[in-house]
């Protein structure tokens, strides 16, 4: 998988979710979440979201994000 471009990645992740590691969809929700609760400023919906398991304090999922949500996924798509 040579020739895996954004647009490719951003359609498996769309499309074929189900594909991906545990660890990857867990980094999807907490990015996802975190744009949701981005101009939020009541700690009790980042608490919610904490509980229920949408943002993560998994150092393993947070590192995996520190790279970028694109290098994530383009790497996610490579990985498999």
């Amino acid at each position: 998988m040579d020739d895996v471009t954004i647009e490719k990645a951003n359609y498996v992740i769309a499309y074929y979710s189900h594909l991906l590691t545990w660890q990857e969809r867990k980094a999807l929700r907490h990015h996802h979440s975190t744009l949701k609760l981005k101009d939020v400023e009541d700690r009790r919906l980042t608490s919610m979201h904490l509980k229920a398991g949408w943002l993560s304090d998994d150092p393993i999922i947070l590192n995996y994000l520190k790279r970028g949500t694109r290098s994530s996924y383009l790497t996610a798509q490579t990985e498999f």
